[in-house]
C-alpha cells in the first residue's frame, strides 16, 4: 500500500565466505566445518576403493594419499647374461629379487584434496634432508600382491592440469628391502623337466626279456 515503509530484502542464505587458498580454479569457499570447496569440482578427499589410495606409515592423523592414485612398477630378479661370441644361447646368473622403482600418479581435482596433499608432500620429500630418505610402510592391494611392504620416496613433481581441471602429480619411490644374508646367486645349467615328460626309450641290451631275434 502507498505510504507503507519499504521492507528491505533480507537474504536468508548469506553468500559463502571466500578462502585465500591457491587452487587452479576459482572461486574457493570455506564451508561451516572449515572444508574448502570450489563450484563444479566436488568429490571425496580420500578414495574408498583400496586400489585407489596408498596407506603410508607417516606421522599423520590421515596417512592416506588423497584423490585417486595410480601405481606402476615392474618387479623382477637381478641377473647377468654372459654370451660366448659366435654361439647360440647364454649363461644367465641370477642374483636374487631386485628392489623395485615405483611410479605413483595422484589425480587431484578438489581444493580439499590439494590441501591434504600439500600437508603430506613435505613429509615424504623433506626440503633440507641429509643422507638417505626415511623408509615408510606402504599398503595397497598391488603392493601386497607383489610383497612390497616399504618404500623410500626419492622425487616428485606436478601438477599437470588437463582441460577438465584435474591435476596430475607424480611421485617416484624405490622399494625398501633389507639385503638378505643368504647367497641368492644361482646359475642354471638345464631346464627342469615336467613330471609328464616321457622317459628315455630303453635300449634292447637293457631289456632282460629280450633274448634275441624271434
Amino acid at each position: 500500500m502507498a505510504g507503507d515503509p519499504i521492507t528491505p530484502y533480507v537474504n536468508a542464505f548469506p553468500p559463502p565466505q571466500q578462502a585465500s587458498f591457491v587452487f587452479w580454479r576459482k572461486p574457493i569457499y570455506t564451508r561451516e566445518d572449515g572444508a574448502l570447496w570450489c563450484p563444479g569440482f566436488e568429490g571425496e578427499t580420500y578414495a574408498s576403493n583400496p586400489f585407489d589410495f596408498i596407506y603410508l606409515g607417516v606421522p599423520s592423523t590421515r596417512p592416506f594419499t588423497p584423490g585417486i592414485c595410480r601405481i606402476n612398477f615392474d618387479k623382477g630378479r637381478d641377473f647377468d647374461k654372459k654370451k660366448p661370441a659366435g654361439t647360440d644361447g647364454a649363461r644367465v646368473t641370477f642374483h636374487g629379487v631386485d628392489v623395485v622403482p615405483i611410479d605413483i600418479e595422484l589425480l587431484i581435482w578438489t581444493p580439499e584434496q590439494l590441501k591434504a596433499l600439500a600437508a603430506l608432500w613435505p613429509v615424504l620429500f623433506p626440503a633440507a634432508f641429509k643422507g638417505s630418505p626415511p623408509a615408510y610402510d606402504v599398503q595397497n592391494p598391488l603392493f601386497a600382491m607383489h610383497d612390497i611392504k616399504a618404500a623410500q620416496f626419492v622425487g616428485g613433481g606436478g601438477p599437470h592440469i588437463d582441460e577438465r581441471g584435474i591435476g596430475s602429480f607424480r611421485m617416484r619411490a624405490i622399494e625398501f628391502r633389507k639385503p638378505g644374508k643368504k647367497n641368492a646367486t644361482k646359475t642354471e645349467v638345464g631346464a627342469i623337466g615336467s613330471i609328464l615328460d616321457p622317459g628315455a626309450y630303453p635300449l634292447p641290451s637293457t631289456n632282460t626279456q629280450n633274448l634275441g631275434p624271434l
